[in-house]
């Protein structure tokens, strides 16, 4: 009995070995299929990749001009802005003044109508 359980553990492990050696074979052949198509798929990749790399500095060169045009509205913003201010303080002293001529300016006559209803009335 002995010796036949011996004989059956020596298939066994004559059978893990077997097992080894093709799942190793296996890996060795899935290493070299990748190895083979690792090439292949860059190549057929590289068009697609120069077609979006292109299209990647193009959008740059859009966005640069975008950026100078931005550049460019600050600067006459700012233009605008300092004409605006300009005019402001050249104008304030006289919008003041004009104002206050206004309010100050009171007629103090009575109007002829109302000097007359009184007059009437009394």
């Amino acid at each position: 009995m002995a010796g036949k359980s011996q004989e059956l553990i020596s298939k066994l492990l004559q059978a893990e070995d077997e097992a080894e050696k093709i799942i190793k074979a296996a890996r060795d052949m899935r290493s070299a299929k990748m190895k083979d198509v690792k090439p292949a798929a860059e190549e057929e990749l590289a068009p697609f990749r120069m077609k979006e790399e292109q299209k990647f500095v193009e959008d740059q060169r859009a966005m640069q001009g975008k950026n100078n045009t931005s550049a460019e509205l600050e600067k006459s913003t700012a233009a605008e802005l300092a004409t605006v201010r300009s005019d402001y303080e050249t104008n304030k002293k006289n919008g003041i003044k004009h104002i206050l001529d206004k309010v100050l300016d009171i007629d103090l006559s009575i109007p002829a109508n109302v000097k007359q209803a009184l007059l009437m009335g009394a």
